[in-house]
């Protein structure tokens, strides 16, 4: 386990202290637990980060690896406890992902960097466990830019730290990349016991994958908790919502406010309904559930798939969305 205790993180010039981002941190870190890291730019994070692992010291606090202080612990002994993996793409010319993977191993080998056969075993098991065994003698700098994150994670399976720390490793994959990556790393948590702590910005996705959340912004401290109550506590809201920007709890989605062009009753349920609502929304319309009729106001009720409007003594029926919007545009 790693604890923080008073923790202040942060860069000082002199006496200046306008460069303390976070002060007093308590945290722990588990094995076996998923964590991600969210909050919005600027609130801390990557510093954190590389505070907890040994990169960049506290302002102040201890942070206690197995209650050991971190900072007072040999580096080349701290390399086979934490591994980290910071946001800056990796470019390294004429080496495979073989050659990238074995680098993990760097801690264990001897001063010529000498692999034994043991070492070959734990590359590739790092590489199955990877799903990119299939890629062992492609050049990295081949590779898409999942792959290559695909990589950087077996690199640090290869390490074999119980702590696996990443800056970001999903920004720059399309959504199934960012998905397989996410999959990729609450296995090594739940199946092989690692303690995977990623900064991330894809809060939907860190609240369907992580265990744990950790909620960051400048000048608020630091929440804590398992990402359904801190959603139906609104704490997530707290971090996240602006003016026309909203954390919706009953779905786990943001909502976008935009120009009201007024309001409609929605009445029925179901799939076709819960999308109608979303349609409504996005085209700028303030979606209230009723189940009845009221003057001047158009009502939609939706039943086996069918979609029906009745307004102004005038009822339409249509079997699509597109539909039902191109005519509440003509009314407006």
């Amino acid at each position: 386990m790693i604890e923080l205790n008073g923790v202040d993180i942060g860069y000082l010039t002199g006496h200046d202290k306008s460069g303390v981002l976070h002060q007093d941190i308590n945290l722990e870190l588990n094995l076996g637990e998923f964590v991600c890291m969210i909050g919005p730019n600027g609130a801390g994070k990557s510093t954190l980060i590389r505070t907890i692992s040994g990169l960049q010291k506290p302002l102040k606090g201890n942070i206690l690896l197995d209650n050991r202080n971190i900072y007072q612990t040999p580096p080349a002994f701290l390399a086979r406890l934490i591994s980290v993996a910071l946001t800056a793409m990796v470019e390294i010319s004429n080496a495979s992902v073989y050659d990238m993977v074995a680098y993990g191993r760097s801690p264990y080998t001897n001063f010529f960097g000498k692999l034994s056969k043991h070492d070959h075993v734990i590359i590739e098991k790092s590489l199955e466990s990877a799903g990119i065994a299939h890629l062992a003698s492609r050049k990295f700098d081949t590779l898409s830019d999942g792959e290559r994150q695909k990589v950087l994670i077996a690199k640090s399976l290869a390490q074999e730290t119980p702590f696996i720390f990443l800056d970001e490793p999903t920004a720059f994959l399309d959504f199934p990349g960012k998905v397989e990556i996410m999959q990729l790393l609450r296995e090594a948590a739940w199946i092989h016991g690692k303690s995977i702590l990623l900064i991330t910005h894809d809060i939907n996705l860190a609240i369907q994958f992580a265990d744990r959340l950790w909620l960051m912004a400048r000048h608020k401290p630091i929440i804590t908790g398992i990402p359904e109550d801190l959603v139906l506590t609104k704490k997530i809201g707290l971090f996240f919502d602006k003016e026309k920007i909203k954390f919706e709890v009953e779905h786990g989605n943001f909502i976008f406010e935009t120009n009201l062009k007024g309001k409609i009753i929605l009445s029925g349920q179901g799939i076709t309904h819960n999308w109608t609502a979303k349609a409504l929304r996005r085209k700028g319309f303030e979606v209230i559930a009723g189940s009845e009729v009221k003057s001047g106001v158009p009502f939609i009720h939706i039943s086996d798939g069918v979609i029906k409007l009745i307004f102004k003594e005038k009822t339409f029926c249509f079997n699509t969305i597109e539909e039902l919007i191109k005519l509440l545009d003509q009314l407006q």
